[in-house]
């Protein structure tokens, strides 16, 4: 498949549908018995995705250190949108930041493979961990800020 544009590509907000302390094993069949609602008038989805923590032993018998993988972090998405106050997706991300719970995410690339397709289909699990609003200059949009601590594996479904 040839590389895509970002443009076109969308991220909706779900319900905390499942226990809270669900984390890992989830299907996307658990994702997709979900509601979504699209968040309007995204701007930047931002980076997200799994890194891992270095774990080191020093060996002193051969003045080495050694590297091992630990504990996978999938990060803290910020997602920065041209506030709406009317958007249901960005009322739901507000209502979101105020509460403990996990919501479930879905993210839609614009690369589906054939005009019946659908594109390649990211969910994940996270708290809204900020709530920022941007307003800049006057000749700058207002947007706001939303910090998503993603908690599980970014589940990723292929393009069809």
């Amino acid at each position: 498949m040839a590389i895509k544009s970002n443009a076109g590509t969308q991220i909706f907000v779900g319900t905390a549908t499942f226990p809270n302390n669900t984390y890992n094993g989830l299907l996307a069949s658990d994702y997709t018995t979900d509601t979504f609602t699209a968040i309007g008038n995204v701007a930047d989805i931002g980076n997200f995705g799994d890194t891992v923590q270095t774990i080191e032993a020093n060996s002193i018998g051969d003045a080495r250190v050694r590297k091992l993988q630990g504990m996978r972090d999938a990060g803290t998405l910020e997602l920065t949108v041209n506030h709406d106050p009317a958007d249901a997706g960005q009322t739901a991300c507000r209502a979101a930041s105020k509460s403990s719970l996990m919501r479930n995410f879905k993210i839609i690339l614009d690369d589906k493979a054939t005009e019946e397709g659908t594109g390649t289909t990211l969910y994940f699990r996270a708290i809204t961990l900020g709530n920022q609003m941007k307003t800049g200059g006057p000749n700058d949009v207002v947007q706001q800020i939303f910090q998503l601590g993603i908690n599980t594996d970014v589940l990723e479904v292929a393009a069809s």
